[in-house]
């Protein structure tokens, strides 16, 4: 059943007299010029040329209601309306749909209808969410063009696409369907909703909702709602029937939406038994329009600064996992810029876009496949799905494909982006890298260049020069070998020429990224195991030149939870004594206190004992909301000996538990009766103390750098450590740890704390 033009009966409210009139031909003009073409991409002159122009008001008849039969057959006309009276005085009935302001059926104007997206969580129903008012308009705008100004479309071709979404998706009307625009997935399904469910304002089915309306047009068209009615003490006047259910009408403003199943059936027996109405018992009342009215003010800001996201391993495994996990981090930042930011500018938006590189890598084709044993083949499969990763990344085979598909990928989304954003580059745009796990890893071989050929190139010079006798020449070779040192050393003397030179630099060496790169954020990342193995060392001075130059990336960001095994520490390989220095800790997003990051001072732990008793309070700070644990700069204070001692008591039979499980498993593996005592002692007190037993006062080189000021200190921190619960075990979050980023408000308040201006954030 193809849905009834507007036409003429398409109304619009007069402002100054209170009425509704038809759309006249000036109206209908701007209705079906509002195509949004290259020159007009967001629908804005359309729409202010639209209230611009609008011609004067129209009175149009009004017919009122005061009763009407009983109608069972779709197929009766409408009665012929009654004669005009005046207009009601006084505000407009709220009877028809909580966001209309008409008391007059006519057909739903586009802000009044509202367009979906669906939406699917894993064990749950699908759901529908609505489109923000700037977005609906525009699909409603070019909805109405297509279908009743060109005819029908067929379904598989695409028409103009509407951009949504905050830029990142776009819509077909004619397939009814979203796209992704940045990176491959499936389509998901859009509707457009005229009527909806009561409570919920979940939309009906698109197919149910055109014959509703059809059906309510057929029979109210024209007529005026009532002002009061109410559906126990009034006759259906019209029932429309389905193949699981049934729609009821009691007057224009009172529609009930009910269940054919038995069940249904029998609730509504009884309760007329007992005297309880129809749709009082088992009916849902259904709504005309939107409960909100779609604005074009209602839209988001200009993105200002692009966040890519890298993903790390695993991502085979799960094809597809990092777009849920940029979508739960869009979601996390988006509830923290509400809450912790209501002083951000209206120009201001952060956006982030994942990039996905893994599914585009042939890498062995299959063979380690191949190579598989069948035995517990699941765990070899996800093994392979995953860690098998960091071991195509060390080899020299494949390092390169893996680098340059990234590579081709961070260029070609940003180059996208621009393109469908011509506005960010010249307002001085600002793109940020986050990186996860060995994403990070290769974003760094990436923008420094890094390449292992270069340190095996050091590696046989520094051989070469310290150990000189290792090098045997033959008999009558030794004119030979002194004509090859002379030759390298040119060679390396010409290859610092030509590194050094800018026109090289500019013309036959074109950068990796073709962005500047305003923080690079990682997130459990094994980097500084990486630059440890290739051997980066502490230089003494606390700035990153020796690890990543500051044109290359302003800000280098160290975010880990405190049980991830796959994440290291970065600090110590630019100044050795801040491995006694705790990591920064993360603002709880909770807490009332948030001091900016570059005003907390370091501070310095001596023991592993001290250490855990640090994040201990740190625990409790999570969940009072005060002092250090909740971001001060104070040191925590230690715990006192007897609520230590209290704690030692309680825990005391569980951890000898503990230990003899783990010396029995020990036993069993190794085949010896008695386990070693140093292995009694190191498990002892890795349950005392959380961690090794180790003293970083034993350890070489590490002092407490509250002692002794004359230290040097790094220029901004580097490293920052969440939270750990108060019930949190380590052992349990050793598994879950590592892909717990995204959904955490707490890192999502980090960033956003280093991309948005201080002076938006919440007192």
């Amino acid at each position: 059943m193809e849905y009834p033009s507007p036409g003429d009966q398409f109304g619009d409210r007069d402002s100054g007299g209170g009425v509704w009139r038809p759309m006249v031909a000036m109206d209908r003009n701007y209705r079906q010029q509002a195509a949004f073409d290259d020159s007009d991409p967001y629908g804005l002159e359309m729409a202010q040329q639209y209230e611009d122009d609008r011609p004067p008001a129209y009175n149009p008849e009004v017919i009122d209601l005061t009763d009407s039969p009983v109608r069972q057959s779709p197929a009766r006309p409408p009665r012929p309306p009654r004669p005009a009276v005046p207009p009601r005085p006084g505000p407009p009935s709220a009877h028809t749909s909580v966001s209309t302001t008409q008391d007059v059926v006519t057909d739903l104007r586009p802000e009044e209808v509202r367009w979906f997206y669906e939406t699917e969580d894993p064990g749950k129903k699908p759901q529908w969410e609505p489109f923000i008012g700037y977005d609906s308009l525009r699909i409603e705008t070019k909805y109405r063009q297509v279908h009743f100004n060109r005819g029908s479309t067929p379904p598989e071709e695409k028409v103009d696409l509407i951009v949504v979404r905050g830029g990142v998706h776009e819509v077909c009307v004619a397939t009814k369907h979203c796209y992704p625009i940045y990176w491959s997935g499936k389509p998901i399904k859009v509707l457009r909703g005229q009527w909806f469910h009561d409570g919920t304002w979940q939309p009906v089915e698109e197919d149910v909702a055109l014959q509703l309306e059809t059906e309510h047009l057929g029979q109210w068209r024209g007529q005026r709602v009532p002002l009061h009615s109410s559906p126990s003490k009034q006759h259906t006047v019209l029932n429309v029937r389905f193949r699981d259910s049934h729609v009821d009408w009691y007057s224009p403003s009172e529609v009930f939406l009910f269940s054919d199943s038995k069940t249904s059936r029998g609730i509504r027996f009884v309760g007329q038994k007992l005297g309880i109405s129809k749709a009082t018992a088992s009916g849902t009342k259904l709504h005309r329009g939107y409960r909100y009215e779609a604005k074009m003010d209602d839209k988001p800001s200009d993105i200002t600064h692009l966040v890519l996201v890298i993903h790390g391993i695993g991502q085979k495994m799960d094809t597809g996992r990092i777009i849920k996990c940029v979508a739960d981090l869009r979601q996390a930042a988006s509830k923290i810029q509400e809450s912790h930011f209501p002083h951000l500018p209206d120009d201001q938006r952060v956006e982030f876009l994942p990039v996905e590189w893994r599914s585009k890598l042939t890498l062995d084709g299959g063979i380690v496949e191949s190579i598989t044993p069948d035995k517990i083949r699941g765990l070899r499969e996800v093994l392979n799905a995953s860690a098998m990763d960091i071991m195509y990344y060390m080899s020299p085979l494949y390092r390169n494909e893996i680098t340059r598909c990234l590579q081709q990928e961070l260029n070609r989304i940003y180059q996208e982006f621009c393109t469908r954003n011509p506005y960010f580059q010249p307002k001085g745009g600002k793109v940020s890298l986050l990186a996860h796990s060995l994403g990070s890893v290769i974003t760094y071989d990436i923008m420094t260049g890094w390449s292992p050929i270069q340190q095996y190139d050091q590696y046989l010079s520094h051989e070469k020069t310290e150990h000189p006798d290792l090098v045997q020449v033959a008999l009558g070779q030794e004119q030979l070998v002194s004509e090859v040192k002379r030759a390298r050393q040119q060679l390396e003397e010409l290859e610092k020429k030509l590194m050094t030179s800018s026109t090289y630099a500019l013309s036959d060496r074109p950068p990796a990224l073709r962005f500047d790169v305003e923080n690079f954020f990682c997130l459990g990342s094994p980097l500084a195991v990486f630059l440890s193995l290739r051997g980066v060392r502490a230089q003494g001075v606390g700035t990153l030149e020796h690890i990543i130059p500051a044109n290359l990336c302003k800000r280098l960001f160290n975010i880990f939870h405190p049980a991830d095994p796959v994440a290291y520490r970065i600090e110590p390989l630019i100044l050795r004594h801040y491995a006694g220095i705790q990591p920064q800790l993360i603002h709880n997003h909770s807490q009332s206190a948030l001091p900016l990051y570059c005003d907390i001072k370091p501070v310095a732990f001596k023991n592993a004992k001290e250490q855990q008793l640090v994040d201990k309070g740190a625990s409790a700070g999570q969940e009072n909301g005060n002092g250090a644990g909740s971001g001060s700069s104070t040191p925590l204070e230690p715990m006192s000996p007897l609520h230590g001692a209290e704690m030692a008591d309680g825990k005391k039979d569980q951890e000898s538990t503990l230990v003899q499980g783990a010396l029995s498993l020990w036993s069993k593996w190794s085949g010896r009766a008695d386990a070693p005592k140093e292995l009694q002692v190191l498990l002892e007190g890795e349950l005392e103390s959380g961690g090794p037993a180790v003293s970083f006062s034993n350890m070489d080189g590490l002092v407490d750098s509250t002692a002794d000021p004359s230290l040097p200190e790094l220029e901004n921190r580097i490293d920052y450590v969440l939270r750990e619960g108060r019930v949190e075990s380590r052992y349990i979050s050793a598994i879950t740890s590592h892909t717990s980023y995204w959904v955490s408000r707490d890192v999502a308040l980090f960033l956003l704390m280093h991309m948005y201006p201080p002076q938006a954030m919440r007192p």
